[in-house]
């Protein structure tokens, strides 16, 4: 079990996967991610991609968040993010997206017209995901204008950020980085992802 660091969930609990895979974000981590993010928080659309306990999407729906998209390959994983959001009483405002990323992205959805204003991606370390998950994010057509996608890394992960994304905060906490990156391309088609 995992404790929600703020919002009207502060102090609840939420379920977490169980194995040496599962890495939730820390609680002062996620802290800071949400004072750093204040009022983008509001309403908005919430993407939580590689998802693992669904930590972030939760605590964007305790701060305020309209809805939440949370998508991972692991069906175990994604059942217990929907036991999670049955606890909190939060099942309306969240969907839950099976598949590997960052090919899923593409399918997500067709007939949900929705842009995601806030996304948070934690893929496994080491794997180098991050570049290819955020061009097909661009590629899909999905992002709001001026949205914000937090990307959680080791701290000595490097990867080529894609046209139209610009690095607006960097901050290393222990073994992790997190880079704030903002949104404000044209989106590329579908064809220029593949």
């Amino acid at each position: 079990m995992l404790k929600l660091t703020g919002g009207h969930w502060r102090g609840r609990s939420i379920q977490t996967p169980k194995g040496l895979s599962a890495r939730p974000t820390l609680a002062k981590v996620r802290e800071a991610i949400f004072s750093a993010l204040g009022d983008w928080i509001d309403a908005a659309h919430v993407l939580d991609l590689y998802a693992g306990s669904g930590a972030l999407g939760f605590e964007a729906l305790s701060r305020g968040a309209g809805d939440c998209v949370f998508v991972d390959r692991s069906r175990g994983t994604l059942d217990l993010i929907r036991r999670s959001a049955e606890m909190l009483d939060c099942r309306a405002q969240i969907a839950l997206r099976g598949g590997r990323l960052p090919g899923v992205i593409r399918t997500l959805d067709v007939a949900d017209p929705r842009r995601f204003d806030l996304v948070f991606m934690d893929p496994p370390y080491e794997q180098s995901l991050v570049a290819d998950t955020l061009t097909r994010l661009a590629g899909a057509d999905r992002l709001a204008a001026r949205a914000m996608v937090v990307v959680e890394t080791r701290h000595d992960e490097t990867f080529a950020l894609p046209q139209g994304f610009e690095t607006v905060r960097d901050k290393r906490y222990g073994d992790t980085r997190i880079r704030f990156l903002l949104w404000e391309a044209t989106p590329v088609s579908e064809s220029e992802t593949q």
